[in-house]
């Protein structure tokens, strides 16, 4: 059978509108705080385990000057711990990681003495918090960020400036005892405080570090790479995204050197804020096309995290160059990018994410006090399955055709009436498969010749009836 060309545009409005399955659906809201006080949050500042057991950090101001960094735990399916004091700080930074099989805690921050600021470390790997003071000297040190290596081996780097009062990236592994080295070849630029640099760590030992690099004006998302664990060696690359200024990014390593990319920037006036995607494939040295992820929205990015192969990042709505204290989630799990509330109540900001085994979402904010205008509380809000059983979407369908999502290896039922031809085609309208339907016929996301097929909108057509699937893996 022979695709005309209005199957390719049916097919074509079916991928381009599909996503409504993907909504963030609220399943409950914890108060993890009570005191009334003004507090921050990183993009770093909220983590999950292999037993979908939650911890997070953020800081809480004390006096004028001075804030301390706090730490709770959520067991799977319990309620929060108090929170627990760890440390003093002046500052408003505080970034997480938890081992995946064990669920101990690691935490970096900042305190700043007089002109100077110096890094700190705590675990609490003994039962108990064990902490180390990570610089000590008369320079600046800021916005510390953690990744694991081999789920036990700590890694941090943070904004470095030196004795020439020029800013680079440094960064710490603990491998026996810290060592550290500074990466003389990453350009901050004048104003290099701001940098905001994020780790992650392939899993055989190869560090990735992005960091707003460049001078004002010229921002751009700079990506350095050594060649394995500890390697000093470091290789430098400037990305461009759809922004003429970018100012924030996350990464994720995955195996053969795949990476995964959420930069945040503007048009260079303050306005408006896009956030974007970039993906490098394994065993490559080059980036796939930019992707807008909030097309229709001014996005600054608040948080970050990865299901598998599938990207979750939260932002705010920036309404001009101000911020809206509206906070969203965006996501490809279901295909394409898309965008649903999380807290648009014009009180709620920040928003770290973390994805726990059972695929659910969880996003750590501050939510303004009624009772006080300058406090606010930490909420932790919770998301059902983004595997879940997809929901019919049919608002931009004709004839009100369903979207199905298939996750393989798995299986759906055909369309139509039993003996009747399903013709599967792919979203460029090649013939893909010819089955048989009928009571207890299934597709199994194959291809004529057997092979899983792609991931990607798929039409199955039988007669009068149609289905339309997204293919997931």
């Amino acid at each position: 059978m022979k695709c005309s060309k209005s199957l390719i545009s049916l097919l074509a409005l079916a991928t381009a509108s599909f996503g409504a399955t993907r909504d963030w659906i609220t399943t409950g809201t914890d108060t993890i705080t009570h005191s009334v006080t003004l507090k921050s949050l990183s993009m770093q500042a909220l983590a999950a385990d292999s037993g979908a057991n939650l911890s997070a950090v953020w800081t809480e101001q004390v006096s004028p000057s001075q804030r301390r960094v706090m730490f709770a735990r959520r067991p799977a399916a319990g309620t929060w711990t108090e929170p627990e004091a760890l440390a003093e700080t002046a500052n408003a930074c505080a970034v997480i990681a938890v081992e995946r099989r064990s669920g101990f805690a690691h935490i970096a921050w900042t305190v700043q003495y007089g002109s100077a600021a110096d890094v700190f470390y705590a675990t609490n790997r003994t039962g108990q918090w064990v902490t180390t003071r990570m610089t000590d000297d008369s320079l600046e040190q800021w916005l510390p960020t953690i990744a694991l290596e081999a789920d036990t081996i700590p890694n941090l780097a943070w904004i470095t400036l030196d004795s020439s009062d020029t800013y680079h990236i440094a960064c710490a592994r603990r491998a026996g005892a810290w060592r550290t080295q500074v990466l003389s070849g990453s350009q901050l630029g004048g104003f290099g405080s701001g940098a905001n640099p994020w780790l992650a760590i392939e899993p055989g030992g190869t560090a990735h570090i992005t960091y707003r690099g460049g001078d004002y004006g010229t921002y751009h998302i700079h990506h350095a790479q050594n060649a394995g664990p500890g390697d000093t060696a470091w290789t430098y690359e400037i990305l461009e995204s759809k922004s003429l200024n970018d100012f924030s990014s996350a990464i994720a390593a995955a195996d053969s050197g795949e990476l995964h990319l959420v930069c945040s920037g503007n048009d260079g006036w303050g306005y408006p804020f896009r956030t974007c995607y970039l993906h490098r494939p394994p065993n490559s040295t080059q980036w796939d096309s930019t992707v807008l992820m909030t097309a229709s929205a001014s996005a600054a990015m608040r948080g970050f995290a990865m299901d598998g192969n599938d990207v979750h990042a939260t932002w705010e709505r920036i309404n001009g160059n101000l911020n809206t204290e509206e906070i969203f989630h965006v996501s490809n799990s279901s295909g394409l990018f898309y965008n649903s509330a999380i807290r648009d109540d014009g009180r709620t900001s920040f928003g770290a994410i973390a994805i726990d085994p059972n695929h659910c979402g969880h996003a750590l904010v501050l939510v303004d006090s009624a009772v006080k205008s300058d406090s606010q509380q930490v909420f932790c809000v919770h998301n059902e399955p983004f595997t879940a059983v997809a929901e019919p979407d049919s608002r931009n369908l004709p004839g009100g055709r369903r979207t199905t999502i298939l996750r393989l290896p798995g299986r759906i039922a055909l369309p139509g009436p039993a003996d009747d031809r399903v013709d599967v085609y792919d979203a460029s309208g090649r013939d893909v498969r010819t089955l048989v339907a009928g009571v207890g016929r299934f597709w199994d996301g194959s291809d004529r010749t057997g092979h899983p097929v792609a991931a990607g909108s798929y039409l199955l057509i039988a007669g009068n009836s149609t289905k339309t699937v997204v293919i997931l893996k």
